[in-house]
Parts: C-alpha cells; structure tokens; sequence
C-alpha cells in the first residue's frame, strides 16, 4: 500500500471516498491536525527545563536574544 493510500485510510471518515481513494476536507483537516503533522519536538511536549523561578526572571534572561 502506498503512503498515500495508507493516509487516507487512516484519516478519512467517509468510506466511499477511502473505497475510492480520495480524500474530503473533513478528513485532510483530520490529517493535518494530526500528530503526524505536528511541528513542535515531541520529546519537548512535557516541560523539560526548570520552570520554578518568577516569570520576569526568564524575560531577563532571554533578552540577550533580541
């Protein structure tokens, strides 16, 4: 099976349209908010770093960024 393929039997709902091979736009929606298209490090969706100190601290710190 082609990857194609394979993402339009994952994300489409309607099963005409995955009979077909097409995908709608309620199932390329599905698709693009899907982990897959998902742009953030996902070893980076839990809070990694030390988020104890007050919040002006980390705009001082950062500032020699900008």
């Amino acid at each position: 099976m082609s990857n194609v393929r394979h993402l339009i039997e994952k994300y489409e709902p309607s099963i005409a349209n995955r009979s077909h091979g097409h995908i709608s736009l309620d199932g390329f929606m599905f698709l693009l908010n899907s982990q897959l298209m998902n742009a953030r490090n996902h070893e980076h969706v839990e809070v990694y770093q030390d988020m104890t100190q007050p919040l002006s601290h980390y705009f001082i710190s950062s500032s020699h960024n900008t």
